[in-house]
This record gives C-alpha cells, sequence and structure tokens, in this order.
C-alpha cells in the first residue's frame, strides 16, 4: 500500500487524503474494496491517526519530508541537505557522538 500510495501522490498527483483514492489503491494492489473501507472507516483506525497526529505533532519538526533521529527517547530533527548527504551525516554523527551508544559502536563497529 506505501508504494501504491507514493507511486499515485508523486507519480500521478492523486491525492491520498481522499478516501476514494486510498479504495482504489486498495484495490489496485488487490486488497478487497468492501473490508478496506469498512476498516479504513473504523474508530479504531480514526483513534490511530489521531494518536499519530498528535506525535508528530510534538516532534521538533515543521515541515514534510522530515528527518527525525530518536535516541536514548529523545528526538532530535535532522537538517536535510540534499546535494550534500555528507552534511546530512556530519549532524547524525555530531548527535550521536554525544551518547554513548555511538561511542560503544565506535568501539565494537567501527574499528
Amino acid at each position: 500500500m506505501y508504494h501504491a500510495i507514493q507511486h499515485g501522490y508523486y507519480l500521478n498527483a492523486q491525492n491520498p487524503s481522499e478516501l476514494t483514492t486510498l479504495i482504489e489503491f486498495a484495490k489496485h494492489i488487490g486488497l478487497d474494496e468492501q473490508a478496506f473501507k469498512e476498516r479504513i472507516e473504523s474508530e479504531s483506525i480514526n483513534q490511530q491517526l489521531m494518536q499519530e497526529i498528535s506525535f508528530a505533532q510534538q516532534l521538533p519538526i515543521q515541515g514534510f519530508p522530515s528527518l527525525v533521529l530518536k535516541v536514548n527517547g529523545q528526538h532530535y530533527a535532522i537538517k536535510l541537505h540534499y546535494l550534500e548527504a555528507q552534511k546530512t551525516l556530519h549532524h547524525i554523527q555530531s548527535i550521536l557522538s554525544n551518547h554513548k551508544c555511538f561511542t560503544w559502536l565506535k568501539k565494537t563497529l567501527l574499528k
């Protein structure tokens, strides 16, 4: 489903926020249309969606796409450098270097 949504959104300008679009994607990948519709409209899915939205709103991000690194329960926004990936990697390494897990990683895996 993830691939169908990404393909539909980025290549065909289809809006995955619309129920009819999601049902079309589900049908396309072989899911039962009626079962999918009933499930996606269920209260449990709505509650899960609200929890995900609430979680995303608490993250240190301001837009989409965003990259967030979670270390020891703390979230860090990672600045994306699309043309210079090394800058993004350096930012991640600088955050990790302040945590014990990175020290262990360096000693064991990066000898």
